[in-house]
Order: C-alpha cells, then structure tokens, then sequence
C-alpha cells in the first residue's frame, strides 16, 4: 500500500513539474512574440508603457486612434508625436497609461481625447475584466500595473504570478494575425480608417441617456492625474473630437470642474463639421475617416500652436 502510495506521488510532481515547464517554455515564447508585435492595440500599449518619448501623445479611445494624425502635427510643430488612442477603453485605461509615462518622463503635451463612457457607472461589472485582459500581460514586467490590476482583479495577479502561459492565453491568434500582417495598421498609432458607411442625409442625433451615472473612482482619478500633470508643467489640451451620436447627459460638467481649477477648460469639437456632408468625412456615426481625420487635426494644430 506505501508503495501505490509512494509511485503515485512520484507520478503526481513529475506531473507538476512537465505542466510547470511546459507553461513556462509556451509562456516565454508566446510573451517574446507580443512584446515584438508592430501592429494593434496590444502593440500599441506596450509602446506607451515601454518605450514612448515623444514631445506630444495623443490619449483615448476609439475616436482618439482613429481622428489624430501625428505625422501631422509633428510636421506642422516639428516636434515628436505618438498616438496612444485604443479602441473600446474607458478612463481607467487613460489613467493607467498616463501616470504609467509620467513614472518614466514627462512630455511637452497631452492631449486627451474624453469620450462619453468615460465615467460611466459599470452596473454589470464587466470593466474590471477589460481592464485586466488588457493589462494582465505586463504582470511580471511592471510592478506600478500590476499594483492596478491587484486593485480591482486580485485572484488574476495571483494566476499569471503562478501560470507565465495565464497572462497570454488569449492573445496567440492575434500575435500570429499581427505577424502575418492581416488587420488594422497605424502609424505612429494612428489607424486610419478609409471610405464610408453613411449617406448624405445621416446628420447628428441627441440620445436622452437619463440613466446616466458616473463612477465616483474614476472622476476621482481623473481629478488626481489632471493634478499630475499641472504639477509637472505639461501642456494639456482636453478635447471631445467630432462625433454625429450626441448625448444629453455627458462627463464634461465633470470635466471642467477639474480643469478650472488650472483655468483650462474641455474643447469641444463635436460639432466641428456639423454643415458638412458627413458621408464624406465620417466612416461611421463615431468615427472620421481619413480625410475626416486630417481635417479635424489641422484644427488641433491650430489650438495647439495657440
């Protein structure tokens, strides 16, 4: 009977230990590929938490990656330029990335590009998740995210501490399409987006989101990273690019009460193109195409060069 025993044990840790170095071999080539990665979102936030440098980054989400041309701006202001925009963020991504830079350097200018989902109050729960599938990677690099991540997802740290294969369980396919060249490209983080889905009589639409709410951690946060960056001397231009979804209730009330206390105040450039044949500039009702895009930056050049 000691004997079953005893062989059984024995099998049991050589068990564990085929599984521990399997996951570690797997894990450290599929971690050596995605921090290669040249194309996507992924690409795009180790970038920022690894090698941005530039005079100038552009934040945000989806509207942020698609309107901000920064080989534009870097012409026009001879400066440097990065688009560190992401698409289907909320602000804790925004915060997590911007204090993450200004751990390492601190740029001539931010600009921040609010969106109107940037507080929102998450009633089903569902943000935490997003937030640490997209920073579960960086777990055993950066102590600051992991910090972030143990906030809102202990048990998530605690798996991609044991497992090295956890943190990149779900990336392999994308790493692979990246490598093959197939999807969205940017450059610099711009991604632009070509041609249209509107016609020349979708014009602009005002929602009456009366269940509006706003997560009192985020604006909180926001509150503290604005502080940041007053302190450090950055300049920063806070903007609401073109869009032709509007919303009655929306984060700017928020948002300028913080600003004014550094006598500066949102730009809002929703409306920019308002007479325009949207189906022209627009790829769908919240994102510009390309030329949209070019555009809407010269605007940005503008305010910037004031």
């Amino acid at each position: 009977m000691k004997s079953q025993l005893y062989t059984f044990i024995k099998k049991f840790v050589l068990l564990l230990l085929v599984i521990f170095v399997l996951d570690y071999v797997f894990g450290t080539l599929i971690e050596k590929a995605f921090y290669k990665e040249k194309q996507g979102d992924s690409s795009t936030t180790t970038y920022a938490l690894t090698k941005a440098n530039e005079d100038l980054l552009i934040f945000g989400t989806s509207r942020a990656s698609h309107h901000y041309i920064p080989s534009l701006i870097a012409d026009s202001l001879h400066i440097s330029a990065y688009n560190l925009g992401r698409d289907g963020i909320k602000f804790d991504y925004n915060y997590a990335l911007i204090t993450s830079v200004l751990k390492r350097y601190n740029p001539k200018y931010i600009i921040l590009d609010i969106n109107q989902n940037d507080f929102t109050y998450d009633t089903l729960g569902t943000q935490k998740d997003i937030f640490t599938s997209m920073f579960l990677p960086y777990v055993r690099r950066d102590s600051y995210i992991k910090d972030l991540i143990y906030q809102v997802n202990p048990r998530e740290v605690y798996k991609a501490e044991i497992s090295k294969l956890y943190a990149f369980n779900s990336l392999p396919g994308s790493i692979l399409q990246h490598a093959l060249g197939v999807g969205q490209k940017n450059n610099h983080g711009y991604e632009a987006l070509f041609s249209t889905k509107l016609t020349p009589a979708d014009k602009s639409i005002v929602f009456n989101n009366s269940n509006y709410k706003e997560d009192t951690t985020l604006t909180r946060k926001f509150d503290e990273m604005i502080a940041t960056i007053e302190q450090r001397k950055i300049k920063l231009l806070v903007v609401v690019s073109p869009t032709l979804n509007k919303f009655k209730n929306t984060p700017l009330p928020t948002v300028n009460k913080t600003l004014s206390k550094y006598g500066l105040k949102t730009v809002d450039f929703s409306d920019a193109f308002a007479s325009a044949d949207n189906s022209k500039l627009f790829h769908d009702r919240t994102h510009m195409n390309n030329d949209g895009s070019t555009l809407y930056t010269q605007l940005i050049i503008k305010d910037l060069k004031k």
